[in-house]
């Protein structure tokens, strides 16, 4: 994700789900509601401390797919009080929402002298806050002791709808009781619901049956509980075990783009084989464009293969379908070495490289210039956009006499080859669209 002074690696950071700072150069301490204490309105959605503006802001989730959107609601929370700092935000086993206020009327570190009398160093403040009802008739709800609890009632508790609490459960049973009474209950609630809860209790138990665990994903056809569970189970694993190619493959072809598919990116990621790279490739040419959270987990789990594949692999895969090409060379600017050794080591016989800057060039316009790939002609020596946008001729000609100075300065002799650098060139006969970040 992106931050202060960051660099990605090539691949690029991952998609926001808002651009919405709520008017603050700091949030902090978000939360996720994921209770029923609250009315509906508040349920699934964000809270976040702003200690500048003195607010609790609320956003509501919107999905496409696997992929959530933040939007902006009216502020859950406003204070007049100069010294209200609302640093973290928390959701409590009681559906109440409490909020560590570090109380301070300055928090800057140089507008005010670090002397300042006004500086309060001793003290702060935790508030909760809990829904009465428009009448103030709801009662404050009361936060549970599973001090005492048995495991049959800890296990009626990985059902609850607050999700602290089947943290809070799952913890207890695992830690607290012991596995000869813990597990028998468990095995009695698998499948009935709170799947993933009691999976993860089974899995630190080390009594997980996995026949009855994996059964879900051999018939999956939608974003299940049950085949998310199992899916995020194996990834907790050492290796994939028994699922193999051919596994994945009917997954894939029974199931549509969603949860299930990010959840099959991520697991690629942590346990990347070399049969995974067609199937990658074939749930990128499926996946819709809109849901972005899915397509950036894809490449991560394809940079992997790109990155540990023999170039005359991926130049055979670039043959047989110009998409993929894309595809592959879209990642295997983030692969770090040993692939670009391979590249530099092959014969650079392509005349036409393609890259995308990270930079960019803002013309009197407003336009964001540089913002496709370009295409340098060595034979040429001319610098084209892959695509068309709407940047001028003089952020072109200004566009390519930026890249070529820096060319020249950084060309170097690497493995025998004049490359540039720090410019990492992906460039290959058939893997044609090989980029580079400068």
């Amino acid at each position: 994700y992106e931050g202060i002074n960051k660099q990605h690696d090539g691949l690029g950071f991952a998609p926001p789900i808002t651009l919405d700072d709520h008017g603050s150069s700091a949030i902090a301490g978000i939360t996720y509601y994921a209770a029923t204490q609250f009315p509906e309105e508040y349920r699934g959605n964000l809270f976040n401390g702003n200690p500048v503006t003195r607010r609790i802001n609320r956003d509501r989730l919107d999905w496409t797919g696997s992929t959530p959107k933040a939007v902006r609601m009216p502020d859950f929370l406003t204070c007049d009080d100069p010294a209200f700092r609302p640093v973290q935000v928390k959701l409590g086993p009681d559906g109440a929402l409490w909020i560590a206020d570090f109380y301070n009327p300055i928090i800057g570190h140089y507008e005010q002298p670090l002397t300042h009398p006004n500086r309060d160093h001793a003290h702060g403040r935790i508030w909760r806050i809990v829904w009465r009802g428009e009448d103030n008739s709801v009662r404050a709800p009361v936060p549970p002791d599973f001090s005492t609890a048995n495991a049959s009632a800890l296990v009626s508790k990985l059902a609850d709808d607050n999700i602290v609490v089947r943290t809070l459960a799952t913890n207890d049973l695992v830690e607290r009781l012991a596995a000869s009474s813990a597990v028998p209950a468990l095995h009695a609630a698998a499948g009935k619901s709170a799947a993933l809860p009691t999976a993860f209790a089974l899995e630190r138990l080390d009594a997980t049956d996995d026949q009855k665990l994996f059964a879900p994903l051999a018939t999956a056809t939608t974003d299940s509980d049950a085949a998310l569970t199992a899916l995020r189970v194996l990834a907790t694993r050492s290796n994939l075990g028994d699922h193999r190619e051919k596994f994945f493959t009917d997954l894939i072809a029974r199931t549509t783009p969603g949860h299930l598919w990010r959840a099959i990116g991520d697991l690629f990621t942590i346990h990347s084989e070399p049969w995974q790279t067609k199937l990658l490739l074939t749930m990128m040419a499926r996946t819709p464009a809109a849901d972005t959270e899915l397509t950036y987990a894809l490449r991560l789990a394809l940079k992997s293969r790109v990155a540990a594949t023999p170039l005359p692999e991926l130049n055979t895969l670039a043959a047989a379908n110009p998409q993929d090409a894309e595809r592959l060379a879209d990642v295997a600017l983030a692969a770090p070495p040993p692939l670009g050794r391979r590249v530099f080591n092959e014969p650079l016989g392509a005349h036409q490289i393609y890259f995308t800057p990270r930079w960019r060039v803002r013309p009197a316009s407003g336009d964001v210039a540089a913002t496709h790939p370009l295409r340098y002609d060595r034979a040429a020596d001319t610098l084209t956009r892959a695509r068309s946008d709407r940047a001028t001729t003089g952020t072109r000609r200004r566009t390519r006499r930026h890249f070529l100075t820096t060319w020249s300065r950084s060309a170097r002799r690497r493995d025998g080859v004049d490359a540039p650098h720090p410019c990492r060139l992906i460039c290959a006969d058939r893997l044609h669209a090989g980029k580079a970040s400068g």
